[in-house]
């Protein structure tokens, strides 16, 4: 349960829906989404700005399983389901989230070859 974990006091959303025609790869749409942050970030009042493609503990639709190495020879449906949801490098510390563990996100990550995850506690 997202209350539990997220306080939503001083926290605001906003959705885009972006043109297709004009942002069809996602590095455009991220070229886009990083300026946006960039100029949200540190204006008064904002102390954090971040996107997200969708809201936190929803995910994107789908039936999504990951599999660990040892996990190989399991059947699909006995996996463990995820969530996937493309965030910003600031999004923990926009939704007031530290990391217990690893590195927080660079821009870099999500790139050829920089692929990543976040695994949460919950």
């Amino acid at each position: 349960d997202a209350d539990r974990v997220i306080s939503t006091r001083g926290l605001f959303r906003v959705s885009l829906r972006l043109p297709e025609t004009r942002y069809q790869a996602w590095p455009d749409r991220q070229q886009l989404y990083e300026r946006i942050e960039e100029s949200l970030a540190g204006a008064p009042p904002i102390k954090f700005a971040s996107f997200a493609t969708s809201s936190p503990f929803i995910g994107a639709p789908g039936d999504w399983r990951i599999a660990t190495e040892a996990q190989r020879d399991v059947g699909a449906r006995d996996l463990p389901s995820v969530m996937l949801l493309g965030v910003g490098i600031r999004y923990f510390d926009t939704i007031g989230l530290g990391l217990v563990r690893g590195r927080p996100f660079e821009s870099r990550d999500g790139t050829r070859g920089h692929d990543n995850a976040m695994i949460n506690q919950l």
